[in-house]
């Protein structure tokens, strides 16, 4: 069943439960104006009650009722929302899974990335997954070891969407205080306690309209996993020492080097959350499963890291091989290392051989 269907269907359950008063499902864009997806009743009729919820992958939803209503009738409402979300949601990518795949981009139709670089066929593949996944809204969670380019990657999604033009905002959770993490991430008014001195608006509102990169997601910390949790379901958060929820029209781009399924078994994080976030999941494979991509690298960071007045060295045939049969254990972020420190000293070499290069 489609999520069109489904519209349907979610408005004549309702119908049958209060079938004197009128029924209606709206989609709510990211300015806040609202279209009517179905309805049964009076087209006129004002709400008297109403429910916000969001289908998983960026959409959100109004659920209302008018007329005379029974006085449970905002505890149904509230039920028949939560399991319409779900079953949104599971339509949704169930829809993305039955349709036969989009053929792959090929390489000339991916835009410049001059910072992704690809020269394996795995990462290619994965540059030109990039550029369609990017005009999606879905939530999407980047794995990969530590230092093997995910911010790269989140960058990227972030540069080839809608929203390329408008605020990206990096937050590693791994990188924040324990008691200062929920008014980073949400914000918080002034006096809401001690030492907020002015009004801040936190990570969340600071990318409106664009992209938040939430680096290191597995250290989110548990008690604040719940609120994260309802921002990606219904778009809105509630910061310190405010009364009211406030709406945000963000893109979240999540990204880990832990196993998150582990940690769920474990009790550590969240198994809705888990499933919010792993709506589009893209994993990043390591250096050493893509050699070639360590010569295209150490090229890149030559060019990069050379002293102005001096041409890049040439990589000798011994460094080549050097680069392509070391393990990199740091990954990209070792060899960007590797490469800058061969470049430390005077002179610059014409031609980088592999006794210039220092591993470990």
């Amino acid at each position: 069943m489609g999520p069109e269907l489904l519209h349907r269907e979610i408005v004549e359950c309702l119908h049958e439960l209060f079938p004197s008063a009128t029924v209606r499902l709206e989609e709510i864009d990211s300015r806040g104006v609202s279209a009517i997806r179905h309805e049964m009743g009076n087209s006129t009729a004002v709400a008297s009650e109403s429910i916000e919820f969001g289908d998983g992958t960026g959409r959100r939803f109004r659920l209302s009722l008018a007329g005379r209503l029974l006085p449970d009738a905002r505890m149904v409402l509230g039920t028949v929302a939560n399991v319409a979300s779900l079953a949104l949601e599971v339509a949704t990518l169930r829809g993305y899974v039955d349709r036969a795949p989009p053929p792959p981009a090929a390489e000339g139709d991916v835009p410049d990335m001059p910072e992704f670089v690809s020269a394996s066929s795995v990462m290619r593949r994965l540059k030109a997954d990039l550029a369609r996944l990017s005009k999606s809204r879905a939530n999407i969670i980047i794995t990969g070891e530590s230092g093997s380019g995910k911010e790269v990657v989140a960058r990227a999604i972030h540069d080839l969407s809608l929203r390329a033009t408008r605020p990206y905002v990096a937050f590693n959770c791994a990188a924040v205080p324990r008691d200062l993490f929920e008014g980073q991430l949400f914000g918080y008014r002034k006096e809401a306690f001690t030492g907020a001195a002015t009004d801040q608006p936190g990570v969340i509102r600071a990318a409106e309209t664009g992209t938040l990169f939430l680096d290191e997601i597995g250290e989110l910390p548990l008690d604040v996993q719940p609120k994260l949790l309802r921002f990606l379901e219904n778009g809105e958060i509630l910061p310190l020492g405010e009364r009211k929820p406030v709406r945000v029209d963000v893109r979240v781009v999540a990204a880990t080097f832990r196993d998150l399924e582990r940690l769920v078994r474990e009790g550590s994080f969240r198994e809705d959350l888990f499933y919010r976030l792993q709506v589009v999941p893209v994993h990043v494979p390591p250096l050493r499963e893509r050699p070639e991509d360590a010569v295209a690298l150490a090229r890149h960071f030559l060019q990069r890291f050379t002293p102005q007045g001096h041409e890049p060295p040439v990589l000798a045939p011994d460094a080549i091989s050097a680069l392509t049969t070391y393990a990199w254990p740091g990954n990209v972020r070792e060899l960007r290392n590797v490469i800058e420190r061969a470049l430390a000293f005077d002179p610059i070499p014409t031609v980088l051989t592999s006794s210039a290069l220092r591993f470990g």
